[in-house]
């Protein structure tokens, strides 16, 4: 933190990196079968949870290389698809 590489988040009980170039920077700089596994960790533990974020399940999923990325990507658009349904049905 004195270097200026984390912050403390406004709730002060966690850190982030303080610009997220440096936190790009330091994800690529991993080899891919590291990231591979955390993200297919990522995964297992928003699977466990009774109703996970469509959103972030795909991108963890898509990132592990997981086959299981389509569906739930794929989820995800499902509310923005409602939204749409509504809009256009409004203008008939």
């Amino acid at each position: 933190m004195d270097a200026g590489v984390l912050a403390e988040t406004t709730d002060g009980l966690n850190v982030r990196f303080a610009h997220a170039i440096i936190r790009s920077a330091l994800y690529e700089s991993l080899p891919l079968a590291r990231r591979r596994r955390w993200h297919a960790r990522v995964s297992e533990a928003l699977l466990a949870v009774a109703d996970p974020d469509p959103d972030a399940l795909g991108y963890h999923l898509r990132q592990a290389g997981d086959e299981r990325a389509a569906d739930w990507l794929l989820r995800a658009t499902e509310p923005a698809e409602g939204s749409y349904a509504r809009c256009s049905s409004s203008r008939s």
